[in-house]
């Protein structure tokens, strides 16, 4: 259970010294970002970058404050630490998640301005060879297509196609240039360049916190995921618990291990409505996700 981890490696980090201390503080991180628990994520992880002395474990520590900031929507407190993290020089691997937060964090605050397109300029001639690099091309693509830059939007979302074709991004790009097309766009280059950035404005005006919904399908919808936890039968016996109070509800099996999956909501309010009911009614931090299917694929979005 998460209260029985979070105590045993809590004793860990009591009783060891070293490296190991700081392997059991970056496991108690880990369980509490699985389950929610973001004030004692935050907690924790300031803890532990009070003592943590070398640059590789500090990112890992900022990156676990970072995503309990972004979860309770303190973004400007998000956007600090991400960039604390691209300053201390990490690794790949810890820069970029940074930069993908950080440009979440700056859309928050001032929509689709310059910062943001800086942002994702960064990530995409950085990191263009990453594994993260669909998930910045088409949340480039739709900033140029929310903005009505259909041209610069029909080519990064035609680039993560051709690049990227089997990346659940690419079902979402493809449609995406389904509506483009009455637009008759063009093909050019999208990378944000110095001439385009200086067209932008620091605030974005027109940002009015685009209300998601309206990117729902027929075949798009939104749960709450709790786990996911290591054992079948944990799961099933979570399953049989709130299935009285809560449907649908149904069992994934993934690499992370066994998640339940609560709830088929078509607007994103409701399912965080069922996410606040299972935590004080049921005692279960969930998360929500989204679900898409695609032909016979079923792919879920969630961090």
């Amino acid at each position: 259970t998460v209260d029985s981890a979070v105590k045993y490696f809590g004793l860990a980090v009591k009783f060891l010294d070293g490296n190991r201390a700081m392997e059991a503080r970056r496991n108690l991180c880990r369980v509490l970002q699985l389950a929610s628990r973001w004030d004692d994520l935050k907690k924790e992880a300031a803890r532990a970058l009070n003592v943590v002395t070398d640059n590789a474990h500090r990112a890992d520590f900022l990156l676990h404050l970072a995503r309990a900031y972004i979860a309770e929507e303190e973004y400007e407190k998000a956007a600090d630490v991400c960039e604390e993290i691209v300053k201390i020089n990490a690794q790949s691997t810890q820069v970029l998640p940074a930069l993908l937060m950080l440009s979440h964090a700056v859309r928050k605050q001032t929509g689709y301005s310059r910062d943001y397109f800086l942002v994702m300029r960064n990530i995409i001639e950085k990191f263009n060879r990453s594994e993260s690099m669909p998930a910045a091309l088409y949340l480039l693509g739709k900033a140029y297509y929310q903005r009505g830059d259909y041209h610069r939007a029909y080519s990064a979302f035609r680039e993560l196609k051709t690049r990227f074709p089997r990346s659940p991004e690419a079902s979402l790009a493809a449609e995406k240039i389904s509506a483009i097309e009455k637009h008759n766009p063009k093909i050019v280059a999208f990378v944000p360049d110095d001439a385009f950035l200086q067209t932008l404005d620091k605030i974005d005006l027109s940002f009015d916190n685009l209300d998601e919904e309206a990117l729902v399908k027929k075949k798009s919808f939104y749960a709450v995921m709790l786990g996911p936890v290591e054992e079948k039968r944990e799961a099933m016996r979570i399953a049989r618990e709130i299935k009285n109070e809560f449907t649908p509800v149904k069992i994934v099996h993934s690499a992370g291990g066994y998640a339940v999956y609560v709830g088929k909501h078509a607007m994103l309010a409701n399912a965080t409505v069922m996410k606040i009911r299972l935590a004080e009614e049921m005692g279960y931090n969930g998360k929500v996700v989204r679900f898409r299917i695609d032909r016979n694929k079923t792919y879920i979005y969630g961090e």
